[in-house]
């Protein structure tokens, strides 16, 4: 039986704030070559994606475009621009995924240590339950915050530290954000959007490696995991 087909969003869309270097931060090098080509790489090698839908900041098409074409891609992807605020970006990249992909995996651009393994993993649990999250238990003990005082501190065994990709039936993520438009209220996880229609989420194993580059500190350690990635 022919499989449905797969569309991967990578929102790349950040202006990189958090980054003290001009560059911006989905461009920083990561062993001599930008982060989002490292994450573009993985996506557009799987065997599990059909479609990949790059979004950069808005007005810097071609400047992306520029940046990413240094290096070979097994397959080329769609660059379309992004919005003031991520979920204008995620809502670019849905009308541009083409419509016979109806499964859409949301990704960081920004997460260069995904691996085939995981959106597989990811892939498979949405296909059980409509939508899915890699993520990881938290390392550090989580505590509320009462004005500079603690208010409790949390469980960690009932905590998850949420990671991309997330992957969610089509019909359900573009639902997800209908309603939080009419709402006027969106959330920086698509996850929460889609839990919002009561709609099921699993939990999939995530990597520790898998980390989010917002910042120089990031970026160093990002370096330290790719030389171990090669070794």
């Amino acid at each position: 039986m022919q499989r449905t087909r797969v569309a991967a969003i990578l929102v790349a869309a950040g202006r990189g704030s958090r980054f003290s270097v001009g560059v911006r931060k989905q461009y920083q090098l990561l062993a001599g070559k930008p982060i989002l080509y490292h994450t573009l790489a993985c996506f557009c090698s799987s065997p599990d994606i059909d479609c990949v839908v790059t979004v950069v900041p808005a007005g810097e098409r071609a400047d992306a475009v520029q940046r990413i074409s240094g290096w070979p891609l097994l397959r080329s992807p769609i660059v379309v621009e992004g919005g003031e605020e991520r979920h204008h970006s995620v809502m670019n990249g849905l009308e541009a995924v083409p419509p016979e992909c109806e499964w859409i995996l949301v990704h960081d651009g920004v997460r260069p240590f995904v691996t085939h393994e995981l959106i597989l993993r990811v892939l498979k649990a949405a296909r059980r339950e409509g939508g899915a999250v890699a993520a990881v238990t938290p390392c550090d003990t989580i505590k509320t915050r009462v004005d500079q005082r603690v208010g409790e501190t949390l469980e960690r065994s009932r905590l998850v530290a949420v990671q991309t990709p997330q992957a969610f039936r089509r019909s359900i993520l573009q639902q997800a954000y209908a309603a939080a438009a009419a709402e006027g209220r969106f959330s920086t996880d698509d996850a929460a959007l889609v839990e919002r229609l009561g709609q099921p989420v699993a939990l999939v194993e995530g990597d520790y490696r898998n980390i989010k580059i917002t910042t120089s500190i990031d970026l160093a350690i990002a370096g330290a995991i790719m030389e171990g990635w090669n070794q």
